[in-house]
C-alpha cells in the first residue's frame, strides 16, 4: 500500500493522487486505462477512476503491487 497520496513518476518527479488528475493505470483486472481520478479514499487505500465513454467507473486499490500509476497527457494533447 502507498501510505501517502504523494506519488513519483518515472522521472522521480512528485505528483499527488487528487480528484481531477488525468492518469494512466496499468493493473491486473483493468489492463491499461487512462482517465480522471474521481475520488480518493480518505484512508488512501485506493481511488475511483471516472467512467469514460464505454469504460465504466472503476476502483483502483493502492495495495496492489503489480500496477503502475502515473500522470498522463491530457486527452486533448495539451498536457
Amino acid at each position: 500500500m502507498i501510505p501517502e497520496d504523494e506519488q513519483k513518476d518515472r522521472n522521480g518527479s512528485s505528483w499527488k493522487l487528487a480528484p481531477g488528475e488525468y492518469i494512466e493505470v496499468q493493473a491486473a483486472g483493468i489492463g491499461t486505462r487512462r482517465g480522471t481520478i474521481e475520488a480518493v479514499m480518505r484512508d488512501k487505500s485506493g481511488f475511483w477512476l471516472a467512467a469514460d465513454g464505454v469504460e465504466p467507473r472503476v476502483f483502483v486499490p493502492l495495495e496492489e503491487k503489480e500496477q503502475s500509476i502515473r500522470p498522463a497527457p491530457s486527452p486533448g494533447g495539451a498536457g
